[in-house]
């Protein structure tokens, strides 16, 4: 009986957990902005510049907070070796 690697698992299950959220607030993100636009666009205001004001927020929360960005370096150098690692198992 052929097992399956724990590697390409862990891998395959992490990818997924990224892929399914990345979408998922990508998807939110593009809805509340398209609200936002339709209520500038009420107040008079461009829609370019709600656009430009949502995607400065989202850095300010994301890559530019000092914890984020260090859990964020933290994971990712935890999943660079996991990815990398290859274990005889045999």
């Amino acid at each position: 009986m052929q097992w399956v690697d724990p590697f390409d698992l862990m891998r395959v299950c992490t990818l997924a957990i990224f892929g399914f959220w990345s979408v998922r607030g990508y998807w939110r993100t593009f809805q509340l902005v398209r609200r936002l636009e339709r209520v500038a666009g009420i107040a008079g205001m461009p829609s370019r510049l709600v656009r430009v004001l949502v995607l400065k927020y989202a850095l300010r929360v994301t890559i530019f907070d000092p914890v984020n960005l260090a859990l964020l370096l933290a994971a990712m150098t935890l999943w660079a070796g996991l990815f990398s690692a290859r274990f005889d198992l045999s």
